[in-house]
């Protein structure tokens, strides 16, 4: 009896005829975001079974294959792939047999990239910012961006003239010079790496006044005097030099 029943059912199975027209909606996707969710609709074919979708194979963008749930998740019922890391996916329609039609099956593939971040730049946007040696330091945060990525700072040129915080970009000056400094927001599950920079130049500061002390309002000539010339003030480590511009052919200088 049971192998008359399966040959009666194989008979009814060969006489079911073949669909036709199924298929999805857009047979090849773009990409899609990260943390987003997509849905692409299966349909046609004649028959009234009911259809189901799968995940058949996921793999990360490199190629290699992951375990199962690590790129995206499927709705059973409705085809929406929500996407949970970059990746690529492959996503299996299935439509039932019914009285009267075989089942059908299509296939898609689908690609998950990370998003580009939102505009990044510094408060001060300018490419170029002069500041004065006597400020000491100088702050010019980033603001924007998208993600959780952490923030830093660096110098990529000009570090025998100054260093930063990395954490806080505030950049305190050594000596007059050119550095360029760059801000990175690091990528996270869901956006891309970015970046800014700008570049500082240092200028020479304005020494304080440099003059002499205890200077007396004429000096009487004498065979063997000589007047000592004291002086104060100034800023840095420069060489004092004392000349004459005027006069010389009435004083010796030594």
């Amino acid at each position: 009896v049971k192998n008359m029943i399966n040959g009666i059912l194989d008979k009814i199975y060969k006489e079911r005829i073949e669909q036709t027209g199924f298929s999805f909606e857009d047979k090849n996707p773009v990409d899609q975001w990260v943390a987003e969710k997509y849905t692409n609709i299966a349909s046609g074919g004649e028959g009234t079974g009911a259809v189901t979708y799968t995940i058949t194979a996921e793999t990360d963008i490199y190629g290699n294959t992951v375990a199962a749930g690590s790129i995206a998740v499927i709705d059973s019922v409705s085809g929406e792939v929500t996407f949970l890391n970059p990746g690529i996916v492959t996503v299996k329609a299935s439509k039932d047999v019914d009285d009267v039609y075989l089942g059908a099956t299509d296939e898609y593939t689908v690609k998950a990239i990370k998003k580009s971040q939102d505009e990044f730049k510094f408060e001060n946007s300018n490419s170029e910012i002069n500041v004065n040696y006597a400020s000491k330091t100088y702050l010019n945060a980033v603001t924007g961006g998208s993600g959780e990525g952490k923030v830093t700072y660096s110098i990529i040129s000009g570090n025998d003239f100054a260093e930063i915080d990395s954490e806080t970009g505030v950049v305190t000056f050594i000596k007059a010079g050119t550095v360029v400094v760059m801000a990175v927001k690091a990528a996270d599950a869901n956006y891309e790496e970015i970046s800014a920079q700008y570049t500082l130049i240092i200028e020479k500061a304005d020494q304080t006044t440099l003059e002499f002390v205890d200077l007396p309002d004429k000096i009487v000539y004498s065979d063997d005097g000589a007047t000592v010339l004291e002086y104060t003030g100034g800023s840095g480590n420069g060489e004092v030099k004392i000349e004459i511009i005027s006069g010389n052919e009435y004083v010796i200088l030594d």
